[in-house]
């Protein structure tokens, strides 16, 4: 028979054995950074530490102002440094997007899609030598009712 602290016992060390932290991750509020056509694009950076790895990630989330559903498309431009590594890259890419947003509803990332229009690794901050996002903004944008 189990005693009563087997399982948080368990429990514990698990998590003290995989490096979770629960201040491993920290995420700045989410702020607006561009509207268009009834869209509202917002972006917050998250820092996730673990014991391999220290990163900064950009995260995106979609929100439909108006009253009815929007199919939302359009690429998302990155620049390291000076160059910007999408300008160039022709669709279908990872780039490359398209949402359909319920009517007031929203979507944020990383939950509801991997994908880099959701989330994206701006720096690598265990290695210097890493070339961080410097500049990211959208393109092609394009709004129609579903």
């Amino acid at each position: 028979m189990l005693n009563i602290f087997t399982v948080p016992v368990a429990l514990l060390s698990f998590i003290l054995l995989t490096g979770y932290s629960s201040s491993g991750s920290s995420a700045d509020e989410w702020k607006l950074f561009q509207t268009h056509e009834g869209i509202e694009v917002y972006y917050r950076t998250v820092v996730e530490k673990t014991p391999s790895y220290h990163h900064e990630y950009v995260e995106f989330k979609y929100l439909n102002t108006t009253d009815q559903a929007l199919s939302f498309s359009g690429k998302l431009d990155v620049w390291l440094g000076n160059t910007c590594r999408s300008c160039h890259v022709t669709a279908p890419s990872d780039y490359h997007f398209s949402l359909v947003l319920p009517a007031g509803q929203a979507k944020e990332g990383p939950s509801d899609s991997l994908g880099l229009y959701f989330r994206f690794m701006k720096n690598n901050l265990n290695n210097e030598q890493f070339k961080q996002v410097t500049r990211f903004e959208f393109s092609q944008l394009t709004v129609s009712a579903v």
